[in-house]
Protein backbone atom coordinates (compact mmCIF):
# COMPACT_ATOMS: atom_id res chain seq x y z
CA UNK A 1 0.00 0.00 0.00
CA UNK A 2 2.92 2.39 -1.11
CA UNK A 3 1.00 5.60 -1.45
CA UNK A 4 2.87 6.68 -4.24
CA UNK A 5 0.64 3.82 -6.00
CA UNK A 6 -2.51 5.23 -4.08
CA UNK A 7 -2.03 8.36 -5.43
CA UNK A 8 -1.31 7.33 -8.67
CA UNK A 9 -4.66 4.66 -8.92
CA UNK A 10 -6.80 7.24 -6.80
CA UNK A 11 -6.29 9.65 -9.60
CA UNK A 12 -6.80 7.66 -12.54
CA UNK A 13 -9.32 6.04 -11.08
CA UNK A 14 -11.24 9.09 -10.48
CA UNK A 15 -9.90 10.59 -13.63
CA UNK A 16 -11.36 7.80 -16.12
CA UNK A 17 -14.69 7.81 -13.76
CA UNK A 18 -14.96 11.74 -14.56
CA UNK A 19 -13.66 11.08 -18.15
CA UNK A 20 -16.67 9.15 -18.51
CA UNK A 21 -18.88 11.57 -17.41
CA UNK A 22 -17.71 14.30 -19.08
CA UNK A 23 -17.44 12.07 -22.41
CA UNK A 24 -21.53 12.48 -22.32
CA UNK A 25 -21.26 16.33 -21.82
CA UNK A 26 -18.50 17.62 -24.37
CA UNK A 27 -19.44 20.38 -27.15
CA UNK A 28 -19.84 19.36 -30.49
CA UNK A 29 -17.61 21.16 -32.81
CA UNK A 30 -17.94 24.78 -33.09
CA UNK A 31 -19.91 25.31 -29.80
CA UNK A 32 -18.44 27.06 -26.73
CA UNK A 33 -16.09 26.28 -24.14
CA UNK A 34 -17.53 23.56 -21.63
CA UNK A 35 -16.71 23.13 -17.61
CA UNK A 36 -17.60 20.21 -16.46
CA UNK A 37 -17.89 19.74 -12.36
CA UNK A 38 -18.89 16.79 -10.59
CA UNK A 39 -18.13 15.05 -7.06
CA UNK A 40 -18.06 11.27 -6.56
CA UNK A 41 -18.06 9.28 -3.55
CA UNK A 42 -16.76 5.81 -3.73
CA UNK A 43 -17.72 2.82 -1.94
CA UNK A 44 -16.74 1.85 1.09
CA UNK A 45 -13.61 -0.45 0.46
CA UNK A 46 -12.35 -3.00 3.32
CA UNK A 47 -9.16 -5.00 2.05
CA UNK A 48 -6.33 -6.94 3.43
CA UNK A 49 -3.02 -6.15 1.85
CA UNK A 50 -0.44 -8.50 2.00
CA UNK A 51 2.43 -6.30 0.26
CA UNK A 52 2.96 -3.11 2.01
CA UNK A 53 4.53 -4.72 5.01
CA UNK A 54 5.43 -7.91 4.12
CA UNK A 55 8.88 -7.34 4.72
CA UNK A 56 8.01 -6.48 8.32
CA UNK A 57 6.09 -10.30 8.21
CA UNK A 58 2.45 -9.13 8.48
CA UNK A 59 -0.85 -8.10 6.12
CA UNK A 60 -2.55 -5.16 7.03
CA UNK A 61 -6.14 -4.43 7.15
CA UNK A 62 -7.64 -1.26 5.59
CA UNK A 63 -10.67 0.26 5.56
CA UNK A 64 -11.09 3.41 3.30
CA UNK A 65 -13.14 6.39 2.41
CA UNK A 66 -12.37 8.46 -0.55
CA UNK A 67 -14.64 11.48 -2.29
CA UNK A 68 -13.22 12.89 -5.13
CA UNK A 69 -14.46 16.89 -6.92
CA UNK A 70 -13.85 17.54 -10.17
CA UNK A 71 -13.89 20.54 -12.59
CA UNK A 72 -12.49 19.84 -16.30
CA UNK A 73 -12.12 22.37 -18.90
CA UNK A 74 -12.49 22.00 -23.01
CA UNK A 75 -12.42 24.80 -25.65
CA UNK A 76 -15.42 25.00 -28.31
CA UNK A 77 -13.72 21.93 -30.33
CA UNK A 78 -13.88 19.97 -27.28
CA UNK A 79 -10.55 20.01 -26.74
CA UNK A 80 -9.15 19.22 -23.23
CA UNK A 81 -7.49 22.24 -22.02
CA UNK A 82 -7.37 21.80 -17.89
CA UNK A 83 -8.66 19.35 -15.46
CA UNK A 84 -8.47 19.69 -11.13
CA UNK A 85 -9.77 16.98 -8.72
CA UNK A 86 -9.35 17.26 -5.26
CA UNK A 87 -8.88 14.20 -2.87
CA UNK A 88 -10.42 13.58 0.47
CA UNK A 89 -9.01 9.89 1.38
CA UNK A 90 -9.19 8.35 5.01
CA UNK A 91 -7.92 4.94 6.40
CA UNK A 92 -7.88 3.13 8.72
CA UNK A 93 -5.58 0.60 8.85
CA UNK A 94 -4.50 -1.90 11.40
CA UNK A 95 -2.44 -5.15 12.28
CA UNK A 96 -1.16 -7.11 15.51
CA UNK A 97 -3.78 -5.30 17.52
CA UNK A 98 -2.66 -1.82 16.64
CA UNK A 99 -4.93 0.74 14.79
CA UNK A 100 -3.21 3.68 12.59
CA UNK A 101 -5.29 6.49 11.07
CA UNK A 102 -4.45 8.27 7.81
CA UNK A 103 -6.72 11.61 6.09
CA UNK A 104 -5.14 12.79 3.00
CA UNK A 105 -6.28 16.08 1.36
CA UNK A 106 -4.44 17.33 -1.67
CA UNK A 107 -5.28 18.16 -5.39
CA UNK A 108 -4.19 16.73 -8.85
CA UNK A 109 -3.92 19.31 -11.67
CA UNK A 110 -4.20 17.92 -15.40
CA UNK A 111 -2.85 19.76 -18.51
CA UNK A 112 -3.14 18.99 -21.78
CA UNK A 113 0.42 17.60 -22.76
CA UNK A 114 0.26 14.69 -20.33
CA UNK A 115 1.81 16.74 -16.90
CA UNK A 116 0.44 17.27 -13.79
CA UNK A 117 0.68 18.29 -10.21
CA UNK A 118 -0.18 16.75 -7.15
CA UNK A 119 -0.63 19.38 -4.42
CA UNK A 120 -1.59 19.05 -0.81
CA UNK A 121 -1.38 16.65 1.79
CA UNK A 122 -1.05 13.31 0.35
CA UNK A 123 -0.34 11.70 3.34
CA UNK A 124 -0.81 12.12 7.04
CA UNK A 125 -0.72 9.15 9.17
CA UNK A 126 -1.48 9.09 12.72
CA UNK A 127 -0.53 6.57 15.06
CA UNK A 128 -1.63 6.22 19.21
CA UNK A 129 -1.60 9.31 21.16
CA UNK A 130 -2.10 11.73 17.96
CA UNK A 131 1.43 10.73 16.94
CA UNK A 132 2.29 11.70 13.44
CA UNK A 133 3.43 8.26 12.00
CA UNK A 134 4.20 9.42 8.29
CA UNK A 135 3.77 12.90 6.30
CA UNK A 136 3.63 13.60 2.61
CA UNK A 137 2.73 17.66 1.91
CA UNK A 138 3.58 19.71 -0.77
CA UNK A 139 3.67 19.33 -4.36
CA UNK A 140 5.18 16.96 -7.09
CA UNK A 141 5.42 18.06 -10.84
CA UNK A 142 4.77 14.76 -12.93
CA UNK A 143 5.19 14.41 -17.79
CA UNK A 144 3.94 11.84 -18.78
CA UNK A 145 5.86 8.71 -17.50
CA UNK A 146 7.79 10.21 -14.07
CA UNK A 147 8.08 12.70 -11.55
CA UNK A 148 9.93 15.56 -12.94
CA UNK A 149 9.83 18.19 -9.29
CA UNK A 150 9.57 17.64 -6.25
CA UNK A 151 9.05 19.98 -3.21
CA UNK A 152 8.00 19.74 0.51
CA UNK A 153 7.63 15.84 2.15
CA UNK A 154 7.57 13.09 0.55
CA UNK A 155 8.65 9.97 2.50
CA UNK A 156 5.99 7.71 1.51
CA UNK A 157 6.00 8.60 -2.13
CA UNK A 158 10.02 7.80 -1.99
CA UNK A 159 9.52 4.44 0.03
CA UNK A 160 8.94 5.42 3.39
CA UNK A 161 6.50 2.85 5.28
CA UNK A 162 4.21 3.12 8.25
CA UNK A 163 4.89 -0.63 8.90
CA UNK A 164 7.02 0.35 12.42
CA UNK A 165 3.91 1.86 13.83
CA UNK A 166 1.95 -1.19 13.85
CA UNK A 167 4.58 -3.42 14.64
CA UNK A 168 4.34 -5.67 18.29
Amino acid sequence: MRHSTWAVRTAISGAAVAAAAISFAVPAQGAPPTVVHGAITFPLQEFDDPDTCASDGFIIHAVEHESLLFTFRFDGSGQFLSGFAHHDISFEISANGKTISESDHYNNFFYPDGTSVAAGNETHIIGERGKVVLLDAGRIVFDADRPTFIAGRHAQFLGATFCSALTL
